[in-house]
Formats: C-alpha cells, sequence, structure tokens
C-alpha cells in the first residue's frame, strides 16, 4: 500500500477551501431568471438562456476561460452603503456589492453587460445601459410583482419593460430598427442625461455610431 497522498482529493479539497462563496447564490439568483424574459435593442439580444450562460461562466471562473466574481465592501469611504456593481470588459470581472442578495435586479442588471461581453455584441454604451436597465425592470415586474423605480432611467427603463411584456409572442420584443430607437429615446436622453453617464465621448459614440 502506497503511504503518497492522492493529489487529486488535495487539489480538489483546496479548490474548495478557496473557492469563492459567493459564486453559488449569484448563479441561483441568474438561473432563476424567469422564462418571459426576453427582448432585443440595438444589436443586444437578452434572455434567460444568455443570462443563464453567464452563471455558467462564473462557475466556470477565471481559471477556467469564465467570469471572476468581485464583491465590493458593504460600507462606502464616505459612508452609507455599496448599492452599485459593474461588468468590467477585458479582465471578465462581475462586481457586485456586498448587499447583493437584497438586489436580485441589480445582479440581472450586471449580467447583461457579460451576456454583451460573451456575444461580442457591437453596441455603443448608451444601448448596452438601455439593455441593461430594461432587463432589471422586466425581472423587477416579472420575479419581485412590482416596477422598478427609482432616478429617470429607471422610470423610463419600467415604461420600456412594460411596453415589451404585451407581446406574448416573444419574436415581437424587438427594438433594433427606427421604430425600436424611437421607443428608446426617452431612456437614452435619461442615462445621457445622468451624472453616471452623461459624457460627450459617449454622446459622441451613439452619434457617430449611426444610431443617433
Amino acid at each position: 500500500m502506497s503511504n503518497k497522498p492522492d493529489l487529486s482529493k488535495l487539489s480538489k479539497a483546496a479548490s474548495k477551501a478557496f473557492a469563492n462563496p459567493h459564486v453559488e447564490p449569484v448563479c441561483q439568483t441568474l438561473m432563476g431568471v424567469p422564462e418571459d424574459l426576453h427582448f432585443v435593442i440595438g444589436d443586444i439580444a437578452v434572455s434567460a438562456t444568455h443570462i443563464r450562460k453567464v452563471a455558467q461562466k462564473l462557475k466556470a471562473g477565471p481559471a477556467g476561460d469564465g467570469i471572476l466574481l468581485s464583491i465590493k465592501p458593504e460600507f462606502k469611504g464616505a459612508g452609507g452603503y455599496n448599492t452599485t456593481g459593474s461588468y468590467t470588459f477585458g479582465s471578465n470581472t462581475l462586481t457586485l456589492p456586498a448587499r447583493y442578495a437584497e438586489m436580485p435586479a441589480l445582479v440581472v442588471h450586471e449580467a447583461v453587460h457579460a451576456v454583451h461581453d460573451l456575444n461580442r455584441d457591437r453596441a455603443v454604451r448608451f444601448v448596452g445601459e438601455a439593455a441593461a436597465y430594461v432587463a432589471q425592470a422586466m425581472y423587477t415586474k416579472l420575479a419581485l410583482k412590482k416596477d422598478l423605480t427609482g432616478t429617470a432611467f429607471h422610470r423610463e427603463a419600467a415604461k420600456v419593460a412594460s411596453y415589451l411584456l404585451g407581446f406574448r409572442d416573444r419574436s415581437k420584443r424587438d427594438l433594433s430598427g427606427r421604430a425600436g430607437h424611437e421607443l428608446l429615446a426617452p431612456l437614452y436622453g435619461a442615462i445621457q442625461r445622468s451624472e453616471l453617464y452623461g459624457d460627450k465621448d459617449m454622446c459622441m459614440a451613439l452619434h457617430g455610431s449611426g444610431v443617433g
């Protein structure tokens, strides 16, 4: 009988010990996205299936050519709680606030940016943010049974989500054409006017792409 340690078991034990404990609950949220979350904005197609693929990439982790999950400290330096998330293209990093469990719609919002990345969609940032906010609003309506409220762009996204959910045929939830752009104009405008997103470079990118 050999006295050599079973390296495969040690490797599995080490992986488990260093595993990110937040991955599983975040993935549960993404895997539980309602099937009826489905639409197209610009060049970005969003569906429950796409979002579940993000969960698979999170489980694979950066070592498995997947997505890295990063959690912000609970408190901001100036006081109060961290309540925002982000997705970093290139490093494939999904960043969420420590209280993400209380904000499942925000988790879905950031996952849409990951969908954009995984699908290699070519869209300017306004379109990507609009898609993420509409997904956040649609999830809020379908899963949480209420309307998304808050800033002007949250309210505009809620209007778009309600309009899209009015079509039982999901293939009709396509806002990629000119008519779709006109419907999305108030949401684009609200995003552009926000201090979070309203910068000159983004405005130029929007109009320079032929979208505006």
